[in-house]
Formats: structure tokens, sequence, C-alpha cells
């Protein structure tokens, strides 16, 4: 039989302090979920989407275990980075929930700035095109007085992403990088290399 531990709780809904028998498994599972003092209590939370099945309470978990737990995988590219979550994000899931409110269909958190933490002046509801045109692995360009990135660029001038990749490395400008005819460049080999579209 699993070793029972009394451990002292404050209930999220009613701020009830009181003691649990949690089993070590059972505890070391929860650490991350609302603890209530009662079923009433249990209700109010599940309702009001603090329940660890909502994707919102999901995302907000997944935040702290990447930037707390040593042990997880995410660990180095975000607490191990330096990314961290703000004190008032990190003690509670009701703060994170006021300040962010529920993730809308097909969202998730991302950070305008990655390289700053995980606070409510730095964090947005994202779509997965927008988080993707926000890693810091992406080439941005200044195209006539805004920083976009390739793919932005791309769709604005029709002209292939891997195109404008190609012919940037090739050393046109640019502009000769996203206009719709055919350059020749000399390559590598001294033989003229045509860089189309």
């Amino acid at each position: 039989m699993a070793k029972e531990w009394l451990t002292e709780i404050t209930c999220p809904i009613c701020k009830k302090k009181t003691k649990k028998q949690t089993g070590a498994v059972n505890f070391s599972k929860r650490n991350n979920r609302p603890i209530y003092c009662c079923r009433k209590c249990a209700g109010i939370g599940r309702r009001k989407g603090y329940d660890v099945k909502s994707p919102t309470y999901k995302i907000w978990a997944g935040i702290k275990t990447r930037c707390l737990n040593k042990n997880d995988d995410h660990y180095p590219k975000y607490g191990g980075a330096g990314v961290k979550i703000c004190d008032r994000w990190k003690s509670s899931f009701i703060n994170f929930l006021k300040d962010m409110g529920e993730r809308p269909e097909g969202m998730s958190i991302d950070r305008i700035n990655n390289e700053g933490d995980y606070e409510p002046s730095n964090c947005r509801w994202a779509t997965p095109k927008e988080q993707a045109r926000n890693r810091s692995s992406n080439r941005k360009l200044n195209y006539k007085g805004k920083i976009i990135t390739v793919s932005e660029l791309s769709e604005i001038t029709g002209v292939e992403k891997s195109v404008i990749i190609y012919r940037l490395n090739a050393g046109l400008t640019l502009d000769e990088s996203i206009k719709n005819k055919s350059y020749q460049r000399k390559g590598k080999n001294g033989k003229y290399v045509s860089l189309i579209n």
C-alpha cells in the first residue's frame, strides 16, 4: 500500500487552508494542478476552467514545466537558457487566466520577444503560422521600412520563398531578389548560374 502524507493546501476557490491526505504517487502527479478542499470547490474550479483537462491549464502547466523543471526535455531551451515565468503566473493559474483569457481555438502561447520571459506584456495567443514567423531562427529583412520574414515577403511579392533565399544567398540585392525575371551571376566554379523564378 502506498505511503500517505498529510499535506497542507490552500483551496484556489475559497482560499481555505486545510490538510489533505495524499498518496506519494498521486501527489507527485498532481504537483501542477489545483487541489480543492471539497467537492463543491472542485466543481466550481472545473466550471471556471481550472481543471487539468482544460487546454489553457495545460499550456500554463507546460510553461512552468519547461521554465522550472530541470528534468524536462525542453528545459535547456527555456529555463536553462534564462527564460523565466513571472512570479504572478508561477504562483497562480488564476492570474494567468485573468491576464491571458481562455486559449482561443487553434492558438497557443507565444512570446513576442523570444529573448524575453513569460509575462503578460510579452505573451499573446498566436496561430501556428504567427508562431513560425516569430522564431529567432527566421531570416528577417527590411522591406519598405518594415522588418518582415522571407515568408511574408514571398506572400507580398508572389515570388517563391526558396527563390528569394537563393537569390539573396547568390549576392543579389533585396530589390533584385523579388523581381519576377531571370538573373545571372557567376557561380563558384566560374560558370554563370541562372537565377530564375
